[in-house]
């Protein structure tokens, strides 16, 4: 009897090693412990802004490698916005953020509350490693050096040996820091998602992933299913795509789109002819004959000057295409860095940086997809696009992984996920080079209960949107049917910009509008105050200065006439570019300002102040005349010099907002 127990318990003991063994997950759906959190203040999440009442934080304590029984414990963040609408749920939506490397707690979902999606708690999460989560992977950033002293720009293989200097710096600076880089990947984030809902004591909650945050998702259904009701997958990068080699393709096919939409717009290519033709010989030119340009240095919070290739510009136009707003005036940016003009160049460079933390998007990257790369594919692959040869030929994606130590994902993992639960999936058009709408039709295929919608009007990350927000309220509160999709009948594919006044200082006057209270825009308001004084006292003074004279004075009279035109056409102009500003605020185009006003016919508006710069030269001789001969009293030659002061004074202004440029 004793030995039939002790082969029974020998079997059991062969079993689950053998079950271990073979289970990619080891250490998923049961813990070793069961998790804890730690609260904690909100307000000690920087960055984070969450001050609206409602909310609370604090960390899922977890270890940092389950399969090690010997590792460290780390922190991750988390926070919860209760639900505030009328009719609340049990089940809430838990936030997966992209990158891989992207902070999911932040401080832009205020209007969650006031949404259709109210009703169900919110919980944001910062990946292990990134943001409030602790211990942070940090590393100096790999930004481009300081070229001002440097007479020419560096080749490829210069770049190349730069970033491949700055990764093995990181790498080694997270080694030091005691991280474990296997430990930092989408199966582990997965485990750490399930332990959080039940640290939290949700029976089911909802998934919602955009970009990469949709991986982190597909991961956990397939790990985690029990504890998920419905899935939103906003903008999908399936586990089987090779994310790295698969660039080249998506990036291609995003140009194209481009070319052939504006082609196929008959306003689009009246305004912008021969549009690939021009982009392709832009990219030619400057990997030929590279340019400088002045940006924004973030270490310092000074300036410094960059080079720009052929590559930056392939690359940007590349990035541009994941907004829908910066996809709109694609076309006329492409067609002004034709024509030389290169200050677009400098106001897009800061908006086009990465945002995701450097050492988490390696560490995660090269665990889940580099496996999945082939060399060799993708060298015949560029052979197809010559033409984006030299912005693959400093891609880094691929040549970091042999020395970054991440490990590899189980080969399971690189399945396609196949699921029956509800999941409803939201993608953008061709413009999107990140996630293509193939790479959704691919996630779709194996998703038995799920439902795919297309935005073409949309790039990259399109469920911020009203029509997008509506159907994800309508798919939670009943994801066993499709959502009502009626307001994308209202919806046509990306609009392109032709109506526009080309101007390089749209944004800087925009900008002050915006911030009334900044030291320029209280000089403007100062200066308009000025102005329109002189509107008011000028007829005045003239009408009293003719009842005493008895003969009518050219040269005093004709001074006040001016300074008179002077101040109405400048206080026209900045009511007119006020009235542009707001009307672009109002109506949500804004980023318009990039390239100029719209519409086209605010270029009337514009030779105001040219006339004005004209008039004030004559101005500066009447008051030396004035004050020479003493042609009024003390109180209105000030009054004189004052107005013609704040003419100079606007002129120079607007030549330094480049609002006025030869």
């Amino acid at each position: 009897m004793q030995n039939k127990l002790i082969q029974n318990v020998a079997t059991v003991i062969i079993l689950i090693g053998l079950f271990v063994g073979n289970n990619p997950h080891p250490a998923s759906a049961a813990s070793i412990s069961a998790p804890s959190v730690e609260p904690t203040d909100c307000s000690s999440f920087q960055g984070a802004g969450l001050s609206e009442p409602g909310w609370t934080c604090g960390y899922l304590v977890v270890p940092e490698n389950r399969a090690n029984p010997q590792s460290r414990t780390i922190k991750v963040a988390y926070a919860v916005l209760k639900a505030s609408g009328t009719n609340p749920q049990p089940d809430p939506v838990v936030y997966l953020a992209g990158g891989p490397g992207a902070a999911g707690i932040d401080n832009s979902w205020g209007d969650w509350g006031n949404s259709p999606l109210g009703n169900r708690d919110l919980i944001l999460v910062d990946p292990r490693g990134v943001g409030n989560s602790q211990p942070e992977m940090s590393c100096l950033a790999d930004v481009a050096p300081d070229a001002s002293a440097q007479n020419q720009a560096p080749g490829a293989k210069e770049i190349i040996a730069h970033n491949m200097d700055w990764a093995e710096s990181c790498h080694n600076a997270l080694v030091d820091q005691g991280f474990d880089l296997t430990a930092y990947n989408s199966m582990a984030n997965a485990n750490d998602l399930d332990d959080l809902r039940r640290a939290l004591g949700y029976t089911q909650w909802n998934l919602y992933g955009v970009s990469y945050g949709t991986r982190t998702a597909l991961v956990t259904m397939r790990a985690f299913p029990g504890g998920i009701r419905s899935v939103v997958l906003d903008s999908v990068l399936p586990p089987q795509v090779d994310r790295i080699g698969g660039d080249l393709t998506s990036t291609s096919g995003s140009l194209s789109a481009l070319f052939s939409t504006c082609k196929a717009d008959p306003a689009c290519d009246r305004a912008y002819p021969d549009l690939e033709t021009k982009f392709y010989e832009v990219i030619r030119k400057l990997d030929q004959d590279p340019i400088k340009i002045t940006v924004p240095d973030g270490d310092t919070g000074k300036t410094k000057q960059v080079w720009i290739t052929g590559a930056d510009v392939a690359n940007g136009a590349k990035e541009a295409m994941k907004r829908s707003w910066l996809a709109q005036i694609m076309p006329l940016t492409i067609i002004q860095i034709y024509a030389g003009d290169h200050d677009i160049l400098e106001k897009l460079y800061p908006g086009l940086s990465a945002t995701e933390n450097p050492a988490v998007y390696n560490t995660v990257l090269c665990h889940d997809v580099d496996a999945l790369y082939d060399p060799d594919n993708f060298s015949a692959n560029l052979e197809k696009h010559p033409e984006l040869k030299s912005l693959y030929a400093v891609y880094m994606d691929a040549s970091i992984c042999p020395i970054w130590g991440a490990g590899h994902a189980d080969p399971a993992e690189k399945l396609p996920v196949q699921s029956e639960i509800p999941t409803l999936i939201l993608n953008g058009s061709d413009f999107d080079s990140a996630t293509p709408p193939a790479y959704a039709k691919l996630a779709a295929s194996t998703l038995s209960h799920s439902y795919l919608y297309v935005f073409q009007d949309s790039t990259h990350s399109v469920s911020f949107g009203e029509c997008p927000r509506a159907m994800m309220a309508d798919f939670f509160d009943n994801p066993s049917n499709a959502p009502d999709s009626s307001c994308m009948m209202q919806m046509k594919g990306i609009s392109f910009i032709s109506d526009v006044y080309p101007n390089k200082g749209a944004l800087n006057i925009f900008l002050r509008v915006q911030d009334p209270y900044s030291p320029a825009s209280l000089a403007i308001g100062l200066i308009g105050l000025v102005f329109l004084s002189d509107i008011i006292l000028l007829p005045v003074m003239y009408f009293r200065s003719r009842r005493k004279a008895a003969n009518f004075q050219v040269l005093p009279n004709s001074a006040r006439l001016t300074l008179w035109i002077v101040s109405a056409l400048n206080l026209a102009f900045m009511t007119g570019v006020w009235v542009l500003s707001k009307k672009a605020l109002a109506e949500n185009y804004g980023w318009v300002t990039l390239v100029g006003f719209s519409p086209s016919s605010s270029r009337t508006l514009f030779l105001l102040p040219w006339l004005a710069s004209l008039l004030t030269v004559v101005l500066l001789v009447f008051s030396i005349l004035a004050w020479k001969n003493h042609w009024w009293r003390r109180f209105e030659l000030v009054c004189f010099s004052l107005g013609t002061l704040g003419a100079i004074s606007l002129t120079g202004i607007l030549f330094y907002l480049k609002v006025l440029s030869f």
